[in-house]
């Protein structure tokens, strides 16, 4: 073999291995905030590489997709072995489906809050045949709240972020989950 060739196939290796490393990475949550109103945290987030190819084809088939946030309120742990306590927990679920006749997405978010025996979902439902608007709606959120459900919240509580985007089979026959995860801290004043 000469030098050439050997490079050549070096530079062959590394894109293909960068590429297998960017799609192994997944979903990412980014932007994560999160600030205390009066009783309740209100989170804010967008989730970055949640619409890939495949999803965006299974969308414009007509097939709807469906993507769950859960956000939940935790307090610090008082020992480092012992388990964190949740306080509250937000679940948001975000829908798409396509109608190719009319070339529209109809959206769909439902909102749980598990708070004050609050069972029914807070629904919003959208229109629009703006594929941007539809990506916004699917993986930005925006000032969810998170109403403690046990007593007052007090000093450093932590916001943790689950979104389960897809799900895949391995070998045909394994089902597995595409999600992301996020945590933030956040203070409570007095």
């Amino acid at each position: 073999m000469t030098r050439g060739r050997i490079a050549r196939l070096g530079s062959a290796a590394a894109a293909g291995a960068l590429a297998w490393s960017t799609a192994l990475a997944g979903p990412q949550i980014e932007s994560l905030s999160a600030r205390w109103d009066g009783a309740e945290a209100r989170v804010s987030y967008r989730v970055i590489g949640g619409l890939t190819d495949a999803t965006l084809e299974r969308i414009h088939s007509g097939i709807p997709v469906r993507f769950r946030h859960r956000i939940e309120l935790r307090a610090r742990r008082a020992v480092p072995i012992w388990p964190s306590r949740e306080l509250g927990q937000t679940t948001v679920e975000t829908q798409v489906e396509y109608d190719s006749l009319t070339q529209q997405y109809r959206l769909r978010r439902d909102t749980r809050l598990r708070d004050k025996g609050l069972s029914e979902p807070i629904v919003s439902e959208a229109v629009t045949d703006s594929r941007d608007e539809m990506e916004a709606w699917m993986t930005q959120l925006a000032d969810v709240r998170v109403t403690p459900t046990g007593g007052r919240a007090s000093g450093t509580l932590r916001v943790r972020v689950d979104v389960t985007l897809d799900r895949r089979w391995i070998l045909l026959v394994f089902p597995s989950t595409v999600d992301a995860s996020a945590s933030a801290g956040l203070v409570v004043p007095d």
